[in-house]
């Protein structure tokens, strides 16, 4: 077969025609899966929730993301400390909530924080470990102390004897915790 030649000598045919682009990919594009990155990285997903032991003072953070638990921190304090020494470490905790959750997204930026008083533990909730040891270091008898800290580590029914005697303790001990300064034994560290 003859080919025809242009009157340049180059051969003369239709140019074959371009091959198509690769079909392009289906599916998400990469500036929408960082939005969404981002976006769930700022969405309120994380509430933490504090406890203490109602004996020993310990701290314990609980962090849920939607209702789930994920992680749960724990930190001595002093007087976890001194009550690890005086009645061992291997003693049980007394987990009480406490009144706060805050809620934070992933990133760490803090949202809201709410007060949840029918959630909360008993009166001994509201003690600092800081008031907690002076307790422990004022009255002359850890064991009997360390039973009205667990008496009060969970709320009686409205209403009763207990109930009434929950409060009149806990009042007291804050009023002494609020005056008192210093320890009364002289073996506290």
């Amino acid at each position: 077969m003859i080919e025809e030649t242009s009157m340049f000598g180059f051969p003369q045919h239709a140019p074959e025609p371009a091959a198509e682009p690769p079909a392009a990919k289906k599916g998400p594009s990469k500036l929408l899966i960082a939005g969404l990155l981002v976006l769930l990285a700022l969405l309120p997903l994380v509430e933490s929730r504090d406890f203490m032991c109602a004996a020993c003072g310990k701290r314990r953070t609980e962090h849920q993301v939607w209702g789930h638990p994920v992680v749960a921190t724990e930190a001595e304090t002093r007087c976890s400390r001194w009550y690890a020494s005086r009645f061992g470490s291997d003693e049980p905790h007394r987990w009480v909530a406490g009144s706060w959750t805050e809620v934070r997204a992933l990133c760490g930026l803090r949202y809201f924080g709410t007060h949840h008083y029918d959630r909360t533990g008993g009166p001994v909730a509201e003690f600092t470990p800081q008031m907690q040891l002076l307790i422990y270091e004022w009255f002359p008898d850890p064991v009997e102390t360390k039973s009205t800290f667990l008496s009060l580590a969970q709320w009686e029914a409205e209403g009763t004897p207990e109930r009434n005697r929950q409060e009149e303790v806990a009042s007291r001990l804050r009023i002494w915790g609020r005056t008192s300064q210093q320890p009364r034994n002289a073996d506290a560290d």
